[in-house]
């Protein structure tokens, strides 16, 4: 029984040490490949370790694409289907919720709508997708940062514009009256405070005498003298 048990626990052991030696076998090659592999990586030039993509789309948890990049950005699951190179963030139903990249046209009201220009900018849009504010360039020679009200009027422009020389910032009220204005044109400045009504006509009145008609206009509108009798038309409307 003693000489059974002796031999058995002998073989034993042999089968052990064979095992371990099949393992140190095995892991041998795998050792050397991945020596191997870290070492071509750390040896690769930056340029080769770029990654060239056309797109990316990021999801949620339901599987809606909410963050897309790309030249174009992919439209699947996005209600707009206009191209856009850059960054698009999307709501769950796919409304633009704000955009970085080439200036798309505004929505307004539910309606898309020519932009004056092409550029480049950032966009931020309400709930359904109505252009509400952004910053960007217009190839056209304009520099804009706007604030729009729900219904689609300017609110507030930051505007410096390279073709009318004009530069300046422009504040309204619902109606559109212009109650803030301060800018350059020609080396003019204009500085109409806080007012409303048959104020603001007033000063636009001196404002336009002063300036020798010239007054404060950008390339699509000029302005012109307010008449007797009727509302002083703003002298300035920016167009996106």
């Amino acid at each position: 029984m003693l000489s059974t048990d002796s031999e058995r626990n002998l073989r034993l052991e042999r089968i052990e040490r064979q095992i371990r030696m099949i393992k140190i076998t095995l892991a041998l090659p795998i050792l050397l490949v991945g020596s191997v592999t870290l070492t071509r990586l750390h040896a690769k030039s930056p340029a080769e370790r770029i990654l060239h993509v056309r797109g990316l789309v990021i999801e949620d948890d339901a599987g809606r694409p909410r963050i897309t990049l790309g030249a174009p950005a992919s439209n699947v699951g996005r209600k707009r289907q206009d191209a856009v190179t850059g960054l698009i963030f999307l709501a769950e139903d796919g409304t633009d919720r704000l955009t970085l990249g080439n200036t798309t046209a505004p929505q307004v009201n539910g309606k898309v709508r020519n932009r004056v220009a092409p550029g480049m900018g950032l966009l931020v849009n309400d709930p359904q997708g109505n252009e509400r504010g952004g910053l960007g360039f217009l190839d056209s020679g304009r520099v804009v940062v706007g604030l729009d009200r729900a219904d689609g009027r300017e609110g507030a422009a930051l505007i410096v514009n390279d073709d009318d020389r004009w530069s300046g910032l422009v504040v309204k009220d619902k109606g559109e009256w212009i109650v803030i204005s301060l800018g350059m044109v020609k080396k003019m400045v204009l500085d109409y405070g806080t007012n409303s009504g048959k104020e603001t006509q007033r000063l636009q009145e001196r404002a336009w005498n002063e300036s020798g008609g010239n007054g404060v206009s950008c390339p699509d509108q000029k302005s012109e003298p307010p008449g007797r009798g009727r509302p002083a038309r703003p002298p300035m409307k920016v167009r996106r």
